[in-house]
């Protein structure tokens, strides 16, 4: 097979993204040919581009007008709702002014942002990035919701890149999503290839498990109209079992965990579980022109496991909607990464688990240390009572710079209520470990919990300020109700309100409370760790947060 894979707009731009290098790395393992093509990076240049700003700006400039003019008639005639379009028109003109974003200056904006992420003294000025980046945030919301008005928006991009599409000669188009934005724009793409093509099309990534049967409810006709398949949870298994349906190895309905219409028109969801050892492949990211991306360093992404091994926390979906765990040997993971490095002259690496199990992390470090990798990276790590100073230090020692902790609470009832599987003397006692040993430790923490006290939130924000010698960066997210959870599930155990299930029910997800009180708490706590020269949160899970880590080595 001859397969296709697209990242469409809009997603991170500072590093390439993951998924459909593995898909490809491993179908690749299986002698079939495949090409990718980053759609978000070449977006962002796009919008970057003088000519398409004057474009913004000149429609942006003529709502601003339009709604001016009505505003005048209403006054004149009394009339109450003179046009719904119009009221879509003043909502975008007043997010803009409600985010102090200035419309004339978005060529400022996005050249200085082009500067400041290639220049690496420029890189590390926390407010910098953070300022240019929360411009090119607005600027990107500007452009979806002007998009709902004017339809052809994006046409000559879309006119370009559907032409370099259709040129590729592929079997099979493939396109990932992990963020709802993406999903919309996917659809876009899909429907004009549809017109054009008869190319199977298919979707797939983390927005699929979230988002698909929550925004899609004739799926019939999504089918005939954007996509001939949608895959649900990791996707090496079912693209490969696609790939064998295709060259006409196995029937549709043997592919795995993947949606579609069968010969009598029916809608079919075939469902199996994962687990074991993932077969040996390396990550292809030949087919990315790295200058595009807005780092002054590469940090490339590499994947050691699938899931979670704890796989019980209440508020999380991984015990609901991804099944079993899965992982690659460690020795496979450790020969990709010294490959990688020397293939691409990269030397700086993000693990991107869910979290890695002590005895995995250990035999990896090993093995990275046994064949002399000269490389830095960083991984997301369970608090765990087995964790010991020899186990940070050979980890240290293996090129770990930075963790990730998922602590959520320091409340010993909050973490029992939440199932985390942990206590607090464990995690401040690694904490400090890890710290004396030179590993920055990250931490995430959850605030506004249902029947959350006073006396509860400021025990959080206490530990952020006497454990600060020892915390790195602390990342604060409001709670927030999401379906498929096991506390959604089961909301009479964890004391949540039917009102509240049904606020969740309406988007998928809803917040505790909604009040500025815990935004301007999780703003002064971002600038308190920025003021100590830890990231913006905009680079908090990405490879950036490793490069701040490791800064002093690289100016």
């Amino acid at each position: 097979m001859k397969a296709l894979f697209i990242n469409p707009p809009t997603w991170f731009n500072m590093f390439p993204p993951l998924a459909l290098p593995i898909l490809a790395g491993y179908l690749k393992t299986l002698n079939h040919k495949t090409q990718i093509i980053d759609l978000n990076i070449e977006f962002y240049h796009f919008i970057f581009s003088d000519k398409f700003i004057r474009k913004f700006i000149s429609l942006f400039s003529s709502l601003e007008k339009e709604v001016s003019m009505y505003s005048m008639d209403y006054k004149a005639d009394g009339i109450k709702d003179k046009d719904e379009k119009i009221k879509i028109y003043s909502e975008i003109i007043q997010y803009a002014r409600k985010t102090g974003y200035d419309i004339y200056k978005t060529r400022e904006y996005c050249k200085e942002y082009k500067r400041i992420t290639k220049d690496k003294n420029r890189y590390f000025n926390s407010w910098e990035v953070k300022i240019y980046h929360h411009k090119v945030l607005i600027y990107s919301e500007l452009l979806l919701k002007l998009q709902n008005i004017y339809k052809n928006l994006f046409q000559e991009f879309f006119s370009k890149w559907i032409d370099k599409v259709l040129r590729v000669d592929a079997d099979f188009i493939g396109l990932s999503m992990s963020d709802v934005d993406q999903f919309f724009y996917s659809i876009k793409i899909a429907k004009l290839l549809k017109k054009r093509t008869k190319v199977p099309i298919c979707f797939g990534g983390t927005c699929i498990n979230y988002f698909y049967d929550k925004k899609i409810s004739d799926k019939l006709k999504f089918h005939k109209q954007v996509a001939d398949f949608v895959i649900f949870g990791s996707g090496e298994f079912p693209i490969s079992d696609i790939a064998d349906y295709i060259e006409g190895k196995i029937k549709i309905s043997q592919i795995r965990n993947v949606e579609y219409v069968d010969e009598n028109g029916n809608l079919q969801r075939n469902k199996s579980k994962l687990k074991g050892i993932i077969p040996k492949y390396i990550t292809k990211y030949d087919d990315f022109d790295f200058r595009k991306y807005f780092t002054p360093i590469m940090v490339l992404s590499v994947e050691t496991t699938k899931g979670c091994y704890w796989h019980k926390c209440s508020f999380c979906t991984r015990p609901t909607l991804h099944d079993g765990f899965l992982f690659r040997k460690p020795e496979d993971v450790a020969d990709e990464l010294e490959i990688l490095s020397k293939k691409y002259n990269v030397k700086y690496f993000h693990l991107m688990d869910d979290c890695i199990p002590t005895k995995y992390a250990e035999k990896l470090a090993s093995i990275i240390i046994e064949k002399q990798l000269d490389i830095n990276y960083m991984t997301f790590l369970r608090f765990e009572e087995d964790m010991s100073e020899d186990f940070l230090k050979l980890l240290y020692d293996s090129g770990l710079r930075l963790v990730i902790w998922g602590l959520e609470s320091t409340n010993d009832e909050r973490l029992n209520y939440i199932n985390k599987g942990l206590n607090i003397k464990t995690a401040k006692k690694i904490l400090q470990i890890a710290s004396k040993i030179g590993i920055k430790n990250n931490i995430t923490l959850i605030v506004d919990f249902p029947n959350e006290t006073e006396s509860e939130l400021q025990c959080t924000l206490d530990f952020i300020h006497n454990y600060s010698d020892y915390i790195y960066f602390a990342h604060i997210h409001q709670f927030q109700l999401l379906e498929n959870t096991m506390m959604f599930n089961h909301p009479e155990k964890y004391n949540i309100s039917k009102a509240f299930v049904q606020k969740t029910i309406r988007t998928g997800y809803a917040k505790n409370t909604d009040t500025d009180k815990y935004e301007n708490i999780i703003e002064e706590t971002n600038i308190k760790s920025m003021m100590k020269g830890a990231p913006p949160g905009c680079l908090f899970t990405t490879g950036g947060s490793l490069l701040y880590a490791i800064r002093n080595n690289i100016i």
